[in-house]
């Protein structure tokens, strides 16, 4: 049998290479088909997407390799169809080569996406096994050693998924908001709305608590599921309210080491100004403004994203707040005069090498020339 250029290349670890291709079903009609019913979308169908990324890092002489079944109903998910949100769960494991297997991007995902983990031993690795061996590198079986290629099961805290809305700007490019119900065991499950990029599709941007509408409210019987199939109506921002996120919570717990200055400012009948370089969904201006009493000058780059924060968030602008479009950056540059009680860094890098942190590396003059 022919096998492609890039198929035979497989054979040795290439940093960073990425190879997407379809493979026939080994599931079909077997007990152990993770897909057997789609998430509710009715099956994966004849054929699969095997995706194959090999790590960025240097690879040791016998290299391991991993798979992972995509969750069912979450092939579409960023995470798992694109090249930056594989090489996340490439880079959170201790591997030199990751394959992914789900069903094909053009497979309809469910309305509403349960998250359900796949049990521990998964019964669908024996049937994959001749696949992932395959996919192994010849390096791996040195010693005519036949490679162990565990399959990894993906975990999050969500119970449930339901995008609402896909979007593109012109400086982050492609958006998805979507509202989800968190799992917070021992209590009772939250529903939370998410903003996330395509760029970088395993942080969450923003993300706030929903509050039910007075329709909801009396409709409390409802599961939720049929809440956030039904969320455009039932379901409002929790504006104002407290941060979900534990990274602004620290930034906001962190004015306290300003607190003397903020209270004489307010005992003197001022303001504290505070500038909040990336805006998003709002949360952290919005938290300021109304929490703090401070006035807020927020800066985005992406006018979309401010459009997505009105629209979805519950960011409102008044006289104490204020957005506009622009490059926080370039701005604290070029008119240093400016004074700020506080200055709010949530920008994060468009490089998935430098993971889910922030600042980007532009905030820091010893990294610029």
């Amino acid at each position: 049998m022919a096998v492609s250029p890039e198929l035979e290349g497989l054979r040795r670890i290439a940093p960073s290479r990425f190879v997407s291709f379809s493979f026939p079903n080994p599931f079909l009609g077997h007990a152990s088909d993770p897909y057997g019913d789609g998430g509710g979308s009715g099956g994966a169908g004849e054929r699969l997407r095997v995706a194959v990324l090999d790590s960025p890092l240097p690879s040791p002489p016998v290299p391991g390799t991993a798979a992972m079944l995509v969750p069912a109903g979450r092939h579409r998910d960023w995470i798992f169809s694109t090249r930056a949100g594989h090489l996340h769960l490439l880079l959170s494991i201790q591997y030199s080569r990751l394959i992914l297997v789900g069903p094909e991007l053009y497979v309809p995902s469910p309305r509403v996406i349960p998250c359900i983990a796949r049990p521990d031993p998964d019964p669908a690795h024996a049937r994959l096994r001749p696949l992932l061996l395959a996919l192994c590198p010849i390096a791996a079986f040195r010693d005519n050693a036949v490679p162990d290629v565990p399959l990894l099961t993906f975990q999050d805290d969500l119970l449930l998924l339901s995008p609402v809305k896909f979007v593109a700007g012109p400086v982050v490019g492609e958006m998805v908001v979507e509202d989800v119900a968190i799992d917070n065991a021992p209590g009772p499950a939250e529903l939370h709305r998410r903003l996330r990029f395509k760029r970088m599709p395993c942080l969450v941007q923003t993300q706030v608590r929903l509050c039910r509408s007075p329709a909801a409210a009396a409709a409390a019987s409802s599961s939720l599921v049929e809440t956030l199939k039904g969320s455009g109506g039932f379901l409002q921002p929790d504006v104002g309210g407290s941060l979900v996120q534990p990274y602004l919570q620290a930034m906001v717990a962190g004015l306290a080491v300003i607190a003397p200055s903020i209270e004489e400012s307010i005992q003197s009948g001022v303001r504290p100004r505070c500038l909040c370089a990336g805006v998003g969904g709002g949360s952290l201006p919005m938290s300021i403004r109304v929490g703090l009493q401070f006035n807020v000058l927020g800066v985005e780059a992406d006018s979309v994203v401010l459009d997505v924060a009105r629209n979805h968030f519950g960011l409102v602008e008044d006289e104490f707040l204020h957005v506009h479009v622009g490059d926080a950056i370039q701005m604290i540059e070029a008119q240093p005069e400016i004074k700020f009680s506080a200055v709010m860094v949530d920008l994060d890098s468009s490089d998935a090498m430098c993971g889910v942190s922030a600042p980007p590396l532009e905030m820091d003059p010893s990294t610029r020339g």
